[in-house]
């Protein structure tokens, strides 16, 4: 049974949770508790960056017997103001009129859309267990009995409400106005309470945004995830003290210091438990106060900003949390290094950091020999980090060293040539000793299984199906023929190429005479592996060969099912590989760990990345001055080349079609201009191998006699070779 959650608006005078709303100049300001009252937690994951620089989310939704589910909710965006990560359009606040029977009328005012971080800040239920989530990083939620509040004075806690009239109206808060999130119900995710505005109850000139907080009662609950700057904040009357709860995001020292201008007015501070018992104040004659607690992760803080002698003024007040330590400490010596589990073909990792004086190590395994790839992204403004792939040894295999002046500051781009079965580590550290960066995430992209070669045939790896009359089909598609193994070394090498632990389709069946295993040329098998017993045309309707085991052998299968023999017996995985054999395939050209093959023309940049899509690659992507001078030699032949390379996403910056910044390029002087508004696409212009930019369906390339419209464009596949 899913445990799902159930988020609803809380409503509570105590608490001032709505109905501590106030008036502002033009902006009426609320304070808004967003409560899990469902029996699961509510959890939203990172996933996929995305071009416009946002990322995809997934909300994770447990079953009762310990497993989950993930499905796409939404997008994180960079939140500036607050300083790290939240979960688009989660709450929408509006102000309706009151029809004259008292029901719900029209919107009169509303707010923006509201993006939160979601984090356990309050208690609703006192059963409920402990706080799971604590962080703005990658892993966010609402657990079961725990409510997310975020105070008045925060950005986006209000509604502008310019030009509406005093009087009586329903202020009305709803949680995921875009119905994102899987719930238990859907019909309480709205609350209203009615109220009057009142201009001559507005608070006292000078006050800031957080006001009515002037008692451990009517505190402002803050809880900032890491460290955080309020600004514009005052104690605008003799009268006046400002009271906020904060809770520590983990164990260590906790810090707020008050900075203000002592000769406009003496301020103090003091620091309180949870229980409101006094624990330390700050009353100095200089321009700032600090005080520092030893506080565990969930721990409950008040702070007091009081006038020293009924002074008045502005400060600001800076909350230093703990260093934040992720799960994967300690590792941070090579000898101490946690393990990654990269065996996918893109994996994740998340909830990463790095504090004052730490650095993170990391080892993990090239599946597949060929390029791999290893991205960090992070948040600059929260501290610039550095990183290396290091071989077995320990010895600098790359770098990336990225800092603020870079295109892409937020992210750091590794690429290696791996050898399959060897080990390797990641070495994550800070730009200098001081520098920390509360959240970062690692994606490590094992090398593609794609391609190879031997005696004189190609195979190229094209998917999976659970069909092998459809296998033969792709195979046929695509110029070539299932696997025709006619040796044991043809065996030998396959395997070593291409098993990953799935079974893989062979050009072997016996439909036509049970018990005669010909090719689909009708040849009798020259070669075959088989497993002791098989074939044993099982229920009668087995005719079709595959790779079954790790040690190359084969069994014979029925049209439309699919297992392996795994370490635990025979276990059905669905569909098996399907990898085309191309005889006497002209040689492709090859440089570091790529081949290359011109596979036509186009004038449309569009149809030359399906047309190189479909050859089983990826349009040409240059990533080095020795690639373009290769490519050059290789192929050019006074025609434009297309390039895996676009800024249709994002105008002027352009990424490959994995939505990555380009680690290389040749632009010509005054390119790329995306000349007319509409040149989003990259070629090789000129005999010197210098780009510029084009629109889709037009291509030319500079000449002898200056820019010649040839009406295509070279398209050049890319293969990721295997070892």
């Amino acid at each position: 049974m899913q445990l799902l959650p159930d988020l609803t608006p809380w409503a509570s005078e105590a608490d001032n949770y709505i109905y501590g709303w106030r008036i502002q100049g033009d902006q009426l300001r609320l304070t808004t508790a967003m409560a899990n009252i469902g029996f699961g937690n509510l959890e939203v994951r990172g996933g996929a960056i995305l071009a416009d620089g946002s990322q995809e989310v997934y909300q994770r939704i447990y079953n009762d017997d310990g497993t989950f589910t993930d499905r796409l909710a939404g997008t994180f965006e960079y939140h500036d103001t607050h300083g790290h990560i939240h979960f688009e359009d989660f709450a929408h606040f509006r102000l309706r009129s009151v029809t004259s029977d008292g029901g719900v009328g029209e919107v009169i005012a509303q707010g923006d859309k509201v993006s939160f971080c979601l984090i356990d800040v309050d208690q609703l239920d006192p059963l409920a267990g402990a706080r799971t989530y604590g962080s703005c990083g990658q892993i966010q939620g609402i657990s079961s009995g725990w409510a997310d509040v975020y105070s008045s004075g925060l950005p986006g806690q209000s509604i502008d409400i310019a030009g509406v009239p005093d009087g009586q109206y329903w202020l009305e808060v709803e949680v995921d106005p875009l119905n994102r999130l899987v719930e238990a119900d859907e019909t309480n995710n709205v609350t209203r309470i009615l109220i009057t505005l009142d201009r001559e109850t507005e608070p006292p000139v000078g006050s800031d945004a957080f006001e009515q907080n002037d008692s451990l009662a009517t505190a402002s609950i803050l809880a900032p995830p890491e460290d955080h700057l309020y600004e514009n904040l005052s104690i605008h009357d003799s009268n006046d003290a400002d009271f906020f709860r904060f809770t520590a995001s983990a164990t260590g020292i906790l810090s707020f210091r008050i900075d203000f201008q002592h000769s406009l007015g003496d301020l103090d501070m003091r620091v309180f438990d949870a229980a409101g018992n006094f624990l330390a104040n700050s009353i100095g004659v200089t321009n700032s106060e600090t005080i520092s607690v030893q506080a565990s992760e969930g721990d409950q803080f008040t702070v007091q900003i009081y006038g020293y002698n009924g002074a008045t003024g502005n400060y600001s007040l800076l909350v230093d949390q703990p260093d934040r330590r992720d799960d994967f400490e300690p590792n941070d010596t090579l000898a101490t290094a946690a393990f990654l589990d990269a065996s996918e073909p893109v994996s994740m990792f998340v909830d990463m950091s790095v504090h004052s004086g730490d650095q993170d190590y990391f080892w993990f395994e090239a599946e597949n020999s060929g390029l791999m790839k290893v991205h960090l992204d992070f948040h600059h403004e929260d501290g610039d980090i550095n990183a290396r792939i290091l071989d077995a040894d320990g010895g600098i295999l790359t770098e990336s060293l990225r800092d603020s002046t870079a295109i892409d500051p937020d992210h750091e781009h590794l690429q290696f040539e791996a050898v399959a079965g060897q080990d390797y580590f990641l070495f994550v550290f800070g730009a200098n000793d001081q520098v920390a960066n509360p959240h970062y995430s690692i994606m490590i992209e094992q090398p593609e299984m794609n391609i190879a070669t031997f005696n004189g045939s190609t195979y190229m790896f094209v998917g999976s199906s659970n069909r092998w009359s459809e296998a033969q089909a792709i195979a046929a598609s695509v110029g070539g023929h299932l696997l025709r193994i006619e040796s044991q070394a043809e065996n030998d090498f396959i395997m070593q190429s291409f098993w990953n632990d799935q079974a893989i389709f062979l050009d072997a069946s016996d439909a036509a005479t049970e018990g005669l295993f010909t090719y689909s040329d009708g040849r009798p098998l020259t070669y075959d592996n088989w497993r002791p017993g098989e074939p044993n045309n099982y229920g009668g309707i087995q005719d079709y060969a595959r790779i079954a085991d790790d040690q190359g052998r084969w069994d014979d299968g029925w049209d439309g099912s699919v297992a392996h023999r795994g370490d635990s017996g025979w276990e059905s995985d669905g569909t098996a590989m399907v990898i085309v054999e191309i005889p006497d395939r002209p040689a492709l050209i090859t440089f570091e760990g790529s081949a290359y093959e011109v596979i036509g023309s186009t004038n449309r940049w569009t149809t030359a990345q399906e047309m190189a899509a479909e050859a089983g690659g990826r349009l040409l992507e240059i990533e080095s001055q020795a690639e373009n001078n290769f490519i050059m030699a290789a192929f050019w032949e006074d025609q434009a080349i297309f390039l895996d390379a676009s800024d249709a996403a994002n105008e002027g910056n352009f990424v490959n079609s994995d939505g990555e910044l380009l680690a290389y390029s040749n632009w010509r002087p005054g390119e790329p201009n995306n000349f007319g508004g509409i040149q989003d696409y990259a070629r090789i212009a000129d005999d010197q191998g210098r780009w510029d930019d084009g629109w889709d369906g037009s291509v030319a390339h500079r000449g002898d006699s200056g820019w010649e419209s040839d009406g295509t464009a070279m398209v050049i596949v890319e293969y990721d070779l295997l070892a």
